[in-house]
């Protein structure tokens, strides 16, 4: 997952609003360890073209995601026609509400690749 995370910075446009969620992240280089552990309510933002990826900060031990800017009211001119998970052939279960999207996600989280 970090290596997809690291290759998007280079190709992907960010959206205005970079993400959602209780965690803050430290301004500026060399900052990560001052930043709070994430949870499942954290949400980044990246699109290409007419894709917007949502990245989880982290696995909702419930297996349900509840992203908030995705919401009908929120997002009022983005219609939701599908969501996938990258790295997984689980079929996700979704709808939009006006408060959020709705996620209903796999059993656990699909296998991730890390940098060295």
């Amino acid at each position: 997952m970090a290596e997809v995370e690291r290759r998007s910075h280079l190709r992907y446009d960010y959206v205005e609003d970079l993400g959602e969620g209780p965690t803050k992240v430290q301004p500026g280089f060399g900052h990560d360890k001052d930043t709070k552990p994430y949870t499942a309510e954290a949400f980044r933002f990246m699109q290409k073209g007419n894709t917007l990826y949502a990245i989880g900060m982290a696995w909702p031990t419930d297996g349900r995601a509840v992203i908030h800017a995705l919401g009908s009211a929120q997002a009022k001119d983005i219609q939701i026609s599908s969501v996938e998970l990258i790295g997984s052939d689980a079929k996700v279960q979704f709808h939009q509400t006006d408060e959020g999207l709705d996620v209903q996600l796999p059993g656990q989280a699909p296998a991730s690749t890390r940098m060295r």
